[in-house]
């Protein structure tokens, strides 16, 4: 459930010592007011002046110990997608506190290719790009992952239904995406869905 998975999450920040950090997303109210003994830096893009590393556009604003200093984040990131930014924003924060100069982070990100099954680019054949995204298991998720390309996307939805509401989802689809081809449990909820908007 949601509400076991934010406690598990915030008894990593229960245990912290003032000598500690903890890089939390400012962007989302719950998550930024999370209970922490440590140092609370931020990232996500309404930085509200706090210390940590927030987006402007491509470009992330640094503000950690009392410096100031932009780092181009966009040029370094190879994986499509706003929320793959956001995440070298947060990897970003942790290794700066942790002593990682920016070229030690410019190397990384740029080497780092992502995670098998997570938006994982597989081949290109004829001008098209096949990404793997499977472990794109809720609707949200496959929402942020349509969300991530500015090409026409096709894509192959369902799976298993864990009763989720799939009427966002469905909004995804009709907006966003050029054919998609519907397979497993959630295929005839979400054929009617979109059946719905022709």
């Amino acid at each position: 459930t949601l509400a076991a998975y934010r406690e598990a999450k915030q008894s990593i920040l229960r245990w912290q010592t003032p000598g500690q950090s903890a890089v939390l997303c400012l962007d989302d109210s719950d998550v930024w007011h999370w209970q922490t003994r440590g140092q609370r830096l931020g990232f996500g893009t309404d930085d509200g002046q706090a210390s940590g590393v927030f987006l402007d556009g491509d470009t992330a604003i640094v503000r950690i110990g009392g410096l100031t200093r932009e780092l181009p984040l966009g040029d370094w990131v190879n994986l499509p997608g706003r929320h793959n930014l956001l995440n070298a924003a947060a990897a970003t924060c942790a290794a700066l506190v942790a002593g990682a100069e920016p070229d030690d982070i410019r190397r990384g990100l740029q080497g780092f290719t992502g995670l098998p099954h997570r938006l994982q680019r597989v081949t290109e054949i004829a001008g098209r790009i096949f990404y793997n995204d499977s472990l794109a298991t809720t609707p949200e998720s496959v929402e942020v992952a349509v969300a991530a390309f500015r090409r026409p996307v096709v894509l192959l939805a369902g799976g298993y239904d864990k009763q989720l509401p799939l009427a966002g989802l469905a909004e995804t689809i009709r907006h966003n995406v050029k054919a998609v081809a519907l397979m497993g449990q959630t295929a005839c909820d979400l054929q009617q869905l979109l059946g719905q908007f022709s």
